[in-house]
């Protein structure tokens, strides 16, 4: 008797396995940098209010210079961790934006992540 797996699907269940063993380490494998690039991202939120200087309601936290140079860096790590993820991904890159592109920063966090880089066996 066939496997209901082979059946439904017209491939073995070891097929299946070794499909869900890459789609799980894919997650693994760029988790390093997603949770980096989703903390920055989380920063940016409240930063956007804190950085208003006249028409700001609310309780400062943070003076509004701190927040937008915070911002502007978050923005500038944010640019390169994207370019790096997609890279990293084999996503092919569109057109980009000219903004100031440091590709020695890329080049320095592609051999961080991947170095990082847990295939689970």
């Amino acid at each position: 008797m066939k496997n209901p797996i082979e059946i439904i699907t017209g491939t073995t269940s070891q097929e299946v396995i070794t499909t869900n063993e890459v789609k799980i380490s894919n997650k693994v494998k760029y988790a390093a940098i997603r949770a980096e690039i989703k903390s920055l991202s989380i920063q940016q939120r409240p930063l956007k209010r804190q950085r208003k200087d006249t028409h700001f309601t609310g309780i400062r936290v943070v003076p509004v210079w701190k927040a937008t140079a915070q911002a502007f860096a978050n923005k500038y790590r944010l640019r390169h961790l994207y370019r790096a993820y997609n890279i990293m991904k084999g996503v092919e890159p569109q057109e980009w934006k000219k903004h100031d592109i440091n590709q020695h920063l890329i080049d320095t966090l592609l051999v961080k992540y991947k170095s990082e880089v847990v295939i689970p066996s």
